[in-house]
C-alpha cells in the first residue's frame, strides 16, 4: 500500500473513481483496503455537482456482484449508520440511471427506426416516381407506335391506290397501243388499196397506149 502514502483523500477518491470506471478490480481492492486500514473516509455517499453519488454509483454498479466490494462499502459507512439508507438509495439511483439509459437507447432505436422508415418512404416515393415516369414513357411510346402504325396503314392504302392506278394506266396504255395498232393496220390497208387503185389506173393507161399505137 506504499503507493498511496501521502495521497490526499480527494486524490484517493479520484483515483478510486477512475480505477472503478476502468474496471481495474485489483487496484480498486487495494484502494479500499488502504482506506479501511488507515480509517480514511472516502465518503462514497457524497454527491457530485450533478447530485449523483458518482463514486458510490460507479463502485456499486460495476462491482455489485462481488461481495468483497459490498463488504468494504459496509465497513466504510458502518460508523455513519446510513448503510441501508444509502444502499437503497444507490440501488434506486442505479435503477433510475439504468432505466434512463434504457429509455435513451429505446429513444435512439425508435429514432433510428423512424429515420430508416423515412429513408424507406423516400426510396418508395422515388421508386413510385420512377415507375410513374416509366409508365408515362410507355404511354408515349404506345401513342407513337399507334401513330406510326396508322401512318404505315395510310401509306399501305396509298400504295394500294397507286397500284390500282398503275394497273389502270397499264391497261389504258395497252388499250391505246392496241387501238394504234388497229389504226396503223387500217391505214396500211387504205394505203395499199389506194396504191392498188393507182397501179390499176396506170396499168390501164399503159394498156390503152399499147392498143392505140399504130403499126
Amino acid at each position: 500500500m506504499s503507493s498511496f502514502i501521502n495521497t490526499s483523500k480527494k486524490d484517493l477518491k479520484v483515483e478510486l473513481l477512475n480505477e472503478t470506471i476502468s474496471d481495474n478490480t485489483q487496484k480498486v481492492k487495494k484502494i479500499l483496503d488502504y482506506a479501511t486500514e488507515n480509517k480514511i473516509n472516502l465518503e462514497l455517499n457524497e454527491k457530485n455537482e450533478d447530485g449523483y453519488y458518482s463514486l458510490l454509483y460507479a463502485t456499486y454498479l460495476i462491482f455489485s456482484r462481488n461481495s468483497y466490494f459490498l463488504k468494504k462499502f459496509n465497513e466504510i459507512n458502518k460508523n455513519k449508520g446510513i448503510e441501508n439508507e444509502i444502499k437503497d438509495h444507490v440501488i434506486f439511483e442505479i435503477e433510475n440511471v439504468l432505466m434512463k439509459i434504457e429509455l435513451e437507447e429505446e429513444r435512439k432505436e425508435k429514432e433510428k427506426i423512424r429515420k430508416e422508415s423515412e429513408i424507406i418512404k423516400i426510396e418508395l416515393e422515388e421508386e413510385r416516381k420512377e415507375n410513374e415516369k416509366i409508365r408515362k414513357e410507355n404511354e408515349i411510346i404506345k401513342i407513337e407506335l399507334e401513330e406510326e402504325r396508322k401512318e404505315n396503314e395510310k401509306i399501305r392504302k396509298e400504295n394500294e391506290i397507286i397500284k390500282i392506278e398503275l394497273e389502270k394506266e397499264k391497261m389504258e396504255k395497252k388499250k391505246i397501243r392496241k387501238h394504234l395498232k388497229l389504226l396503223r393496220i387500217e391505214k396500211e390497208k387504205k394505203e395499199n388499196k389506194k396504191l392498188e387503185k393507182k397501179n390499176y389506173k396506170v396499168k390501164k393507161i399503159q394498156i390503152k397506149k399499147v392498143i392505140i399505137r399504130p403499126y
